[in-house]
């Protein structure tokens, strides 16, 4: 373990620059505003889009736990460079993609390689904080790293709808290209904590977790309100083409539009104690309240009122891990954070993907705007009782 010398402080202080990058570059940071034009041009439904979110999830749920044990026994650095490897190889994958079958090959890749980064990036990120003796400041500067994802997807946004006119591929290639130099700042990570080398086995390993989790309810309580909010955040993104379409905006206009957007989430990432603040100390009802506000502004088929929604969400977008995180992450020690962290987004996942089957079911049945009507109402009855029960019982906020 490094303890803290002047060297261990520099080669943790590099992990945070060089983390700040990966997140935003790891990421298929420039295809929002015009991936599901994409596949509207590959002749899919928006049912569709929910059902390649969900099968994404799907393939996250098989895989969650055991990138996330790979973490904890081998080390964050191998975990994040093989998640770059196949976000990469699905990324590539959809530029070849001519039917829905091929974009779920394409999704599955996904969901495996961003089961290898969930819990990874931020465990190593407050490892790196402890060796340092910062921990306490996990949110803001997690929150501050994160703000680089939403300047490369602000730039990358405004490009994609332009490059989208001229070849609607060149968004894909281009973006591959980052994710491969994300592979490469990997390689410059050092492992703040030399907590990896343990002779727990694999499946003794995932039942001291789980033995943990179980054990700690208010992790469980963390666990439930933030799927509530997390079934209904995670595929809000295809809310925004169906009514952009409705109000008759052009592809081309789309990419000024998600500029905005990330200049928003920006903003929320790089104020997490601001919104601590805001809201008074119930961050997680914070998140549910947020959510419904979005939900509600995107059932007015007026453009302005719309954009507006699409922004109020970007708070949630800028803050959601954040706040889950540093509840789970002062709760759990370092030896098992990435596998506690990755059983928190697994069941995260499951409920995200549930909900979008659920969703893809009755979508195509109602007009855009009814629909999402409906989704703000469900969400504000279940997340009302949902918190109630869990701060009566544990005091979540």
């Amino acid at each position: 373990m490094f303890n803290n010398t002047i060297k261990g402080v520099l080669l943790m202080n590099r992990n945070l620059r060089i983390m700040k990058y990966y997140l935003a570059l790891s990421l298929p940071f420039m295809l929002g505003p015009v991936l599901h034009a994409f596949y509207d041009a590959r002749g899919l439904l928006v049912s569709d889009y929910y059902i390649l979110f969900a099968v994404s999830l799907g393939s996250a749920f098989l895989f969650e736990l055991p990138t996330g044990v790979i973490a904890d026994r081998v080390g964050y650095k191998q975990s994040l460079l093989l998640g770059s490897l196949f976000s990469f190889i699905s990324i590539t994958m959809m530029i070849y993609s001519t039917n829905l079958y091929h974009f779920l090959i394409a999704e599955v890749i996904f969901g495996f390689g961003a089961s290898f980064i969930s819990g990874a990036d931020s465990g190593l990120v407050y490892d790196s904080l402890m060796v340092l003796k910062r921990e306490t400041e996990y949110g803001e500067v997690y929150g501050k790293s994160r703000q680089f994802v939403f300047v490369a997807a602000g730039i990358g946004s405004l490009v994609s709808s332009m490059l989208f006119k001229i070849n609607d591929t060149l968004p894909f290639a281009i973006n591959s290209i980052f994710i491969l130099i994300s592979f490469v700042l990997i390689l410059f990570i050092k492992e703040p904590l030399n907590t990896k080398e343990k002779s727990e086995s694999y499946r003794k390993q995932l039942k001291s977790v789980r033995r943990h989790i179980f054990r700690t309810k208010k992790i469980w309580a963390v666990i439930l309100l933030s799927s509530v909010v997390f079934i209904f955040y995670r595929p809000s993104i295809n809310l925004y083409r169906p009514f952009l379409k409705a109000v008759e905006v052009d592809v081309f206009y789309y990419g000024l539009i998600f500029l905005g957007l990330n200049v928003v989430a920006h903003f929320a990432s790089k104020r997490v104690s601001l919104y601590y603040k805001l809201t008074n100390g119930f961050p997680l009802l914070g998140l549910v309240f947020v959510m419904i506000i979005t939900l509600l502004l995107l059932s007015v088929p007026i453009l302005w009122v719309g954009l507006l929604g699409m922004g109020v969400n970007q708070i949630v977008r800028g803050v959601y891990k954040p706040v889950v995180s540093t509840y789970v992450n002062e709760l759990t020690t370092s030896e098992v954070r990435a596998t506690t962290l990755s059983y928190v987004s697994l069941i995260n996942q499951v409920a995200a993907g549930f909900g979008a089957l659920v969703f893809s079911l009755f979508v195509n049945n109602y007009s855009t705007f009814d629909y999402v009507l409906i989704l703000a109402t469900a969400l504000a009855v279940l997340g009302t009782v949902i918190y109630i029960f869990i701060y009566k019982r544990y005091g979540i906020r």
